[in-house]
């Protein structure tokens, strides 16, 4: 009576009747105690061996399926039953814009159309539209908006490159991995590697509004890179090789002892005495990423 196809539910009617058929019904319920029924109009009304579809139902499970037909007071009904399982679909990505700032650091957006199931996202970059020739990848990456791209890492140059995105989601999801978005296209400038900058900064294990991030001693000094030529909302912080991020378990060489705990708690506030000695930032210290800018004023 009825049939599963990728969390599609459809069934087809077959009547004879020698009066017109003027409504036509479908109720479907989980099988349970307390579970009430779902009435669906089917309409127009449907002619004998015509496929009828219902509307996705996303919660798993076995349930009753009652077909109802009317004609002026006669009616004609048929039962049975179904099962589905998760019906949460893995839909591709949207890219709504890549682009390179004036800086080189290519920024990319783009959207989940459905994240109930969402496990994590991949990137690719390519020379080529069809992706013959990837010259960056990253998998395994949370969804960030917008994602900003290591460009120290990508090693990309001035040129025009291609830019794709897709999901991967739940193992109970029908598909585990979505399909790749639509491509996009952008402009890159060249990238220079930066070079290591002085920075006062202190681990996670203090509060954010704790003023000694303003003391100017070598206890709270470090050398950094940073994945923008100046310190700003969305950069990277990098160790001096430029290619380690700063995040906890590489940050040994930042402790004098361990007791400081920059290795093991990351880093919360950072500010660049060769820019703006005044200037606090707040630091995601999971990411090394510059999330904002502090109260604090030193």
């Amino acid at each position: 009576m009825a049939a599963v196809e990728d969390c599609k539910i459809s069934f087809n009617i077959d009547y004879t009747s020698s009066l017109s058929v003027d409504y036509a019904f479908a109720y479907y319920k989980k099988q349970g105690l307390g579970e009430q029924d779902v009435e669906e109009e089917i309409n127009p009304v449907p002619a004998s061996g015509t496929l009828v579809k219902l509307p996705i139902i996303q919660t798993p499970g076995t349930y009753d399926l009652r077909i109802k037909l009317l004609s002026g007071n006669v009616s004609a009904e048929r039962t049975g039953f179904f099962k589905i399982g998760m019906c949460a679909s893995c839909e591709k990505p949207s890219i709504s814009k890549v682009f390179a700032e004036g800086d080189g650091q290519i920024v990319l957006l783009y959207t989940l159309d459905n994240d109930l199931n969402f496990v994590a996202v991949e990137y690719q970059i390519a020379t080529d539209s069809k992706f013959t020739n990837i010259i960056y990848s990253k998998r395994g990456i949370g969804y960030s908006w917008p994602e900003n791209i290591d460009m120290n890492k990508a090693n990309i140059s001035k040129g025009t490159y291609y830019m794709r995105v897709r999901k991967y989601c739940s193992s109970e999801a029908e598909t585990g991995v979505s399909e790749w978005s639509d491509v996009s296209d952008f402009e890159a400038g060249d990238w220079i590697i930066q070079k290591p900058l002085q920075a006062f900064c202190i681990p996670d294990r203090y509060d954010r509004d704790n003023e000694i991030i303003c003391q100017r001693n070598n206890d709270w000094k470090r050398d950094v890179i940073l994945s923008t030529p100046e310190p700003k909302i969305g950069s990277l912080i990098y160790l001096k090789d430029g290619i380690t991020p700063a995040v906890p378990g590489n940050l040994k060489e930042f402790d004098i002892d361990p007791f400081v705990g920059f290795n093991n708690n990351g880093i919360r506030l950072i500010r660049f005495p060769d820019f703006d000695m005044s200037v606090v930032y707040e630091v995601n210290p999971q990411t090394g990423r510059i999330e904002g800018i502090s109260g604090l004023k030193c």
